[in-house]
């Protein structure tokens, strides 16, 4: 009976692979970084943090920079075009 049960015990972490629910390791934005990169030419560590070449992404700043969406009339100032573009690459990559 304890074979049995063992057996089955075996199965079932064989199955999920782990034993318990998965978290992603917290990670620091390094959002700061992404200028610094540029400027050293080191483009492998801006494409890897937001999977985009660093022209695509100063082009895409360019077009949204301007649109009304990034705009309000609140007293609460709203983050830079490309902050909110860093972030949002960053989170979906």
């Amino acid at each position: 009976m304890a074979e049995n049960f063992i057996i089955a015990l075996t199965d079932e972490v064989e199955k999920s692979h782990y034993l318990t629910t998965w978290k992603k390791a917290p990670c620091a934005p390094q959002l700061q970084l992404l200028e610094e990169w540029c400027l050293n030419n080191n483009l492998k560590k801006f494409h890897h943090k937001l999977c985009i070449d660093p022209d695509v992404f100063a082009h895409l700043v360019r077009r949204l920079d301007d649109h009304p969406v990034f705009s309000n009339n609140s007293n609460n100032q709203q983050l830079p075009v490309l902050v909110q573009l860093a972030i949002f690459l960053q989170l979906f990559a």
